[in-house]
């Protein structure tokens, strides 16, 4: 029977391994009904898929999700399990492969895993928000903070708190925009197809099947797998698998 892949046997490509999480984690996760930690399920974090430390970023990361020894063993013959990448969506402006506060993305690897299946979900590099999406994220938060203010001391409930609290909206929003612009397409999907081309050659050191990578993106994510496989050269840039060699793609509420 063939074994899983140590962790020690990638430890050199990791910053951190999916060890216990932090109380603060645990607590917050156990009040929501989210599990921190899964008996069937072995999880790598933050593993660089970019080969080039030069140029990659902390956005060039992925996390691995491996069936536990006690799926591994009803495998017969120790036969590689199938592999899915699953892309993550959110306009591509927001998100990423693991959100630790809500648990979202992890909850997407782990049901693979349960499945049987070694499960990737990498994060990629995004396109900073446009102005007025900025004003209204940023109004939410300075319209909080000012209201709570005002409360406190009823003193500066006047015009000059309200011009005050607009003006740095809009000042926050445009200096965020130029400082932060983001990429622009097609970056996200360049850096998903690096992904790709990293899973076929390390799967295997996880007991999945290279030849078996079905891709599986939501929303921007499933327009960007549908990209690699309807414009082969992004794998091929890259050194990775022609559209052909992958098992197949999943498009959940796709952005087209």
């Amino acid at each position: 029977m063939r074994s899983m892949a140590n962790p020690v046997d990638v430890a050199g490509m990791m910053e951190s391994t999916g060890s216990a999480a932090p109380l603060h984690q645990r607590l917050w996760h156990k009040l929501i009904g989210h599990r921190t930690n899964d008996e069937f399920v072995v999880e790598h974090e933050d593993i660089f898929y970019h080969p080039d430390p030069f140029a990659r970023t902390s956005r060039h990361k992925l996390d691995v999700y491996v069936p536990s020894e006690t799926i591994w063993k009803s495998v017969p013959n120790g036969k590689l399990k199938p592999c899915i990448i699953f892309v993550h969506g959110g306009g591509w402006k927001r998100f990423s492969k693991r959100n630790r506060f809500t648990g979202v993305h992890q909850n997407v690897g782990r049901a693979f895993a349960k499945r049987g299946a070694v499960t990737f979900i990498p994060s990629y590099r995004l396109t900073t928000p446009s102005e007025v999406q900025l004003m209204i994220d940023h109004a939410l938060v300075i319209g909080l903070l000012a209201s709570l203010l005002v409360s406190f001391v009823p003193e500066l409930r006047n015009w000059m708190t309200f011009f005050l609290s607009a003006a740095s909206i809009g000042v926050s929003a445009i200096v965020r925009r130029r400082l932060s612009p983001g990429v622009e397409h097609p970056a996200h999907t360049q850096d998903v197809a690096r992904a790709v081309a990293w899973v076929r050659l390390n799967a295997a050191k996880f007991g999945g099947d290279p030849d078996n990578i079905t891709l599986v993106g939501h929303s921007a994510g499933a327009h960007i797998c549908s990209m690699l496989m309807v414009e082969p050269e992004y794998l091929k840039e890259v050194s990775g698998p022609s559209p052909g060699q992958l098992a197949g793609l999943v498009a959940i509420s796709g952005r087209w």
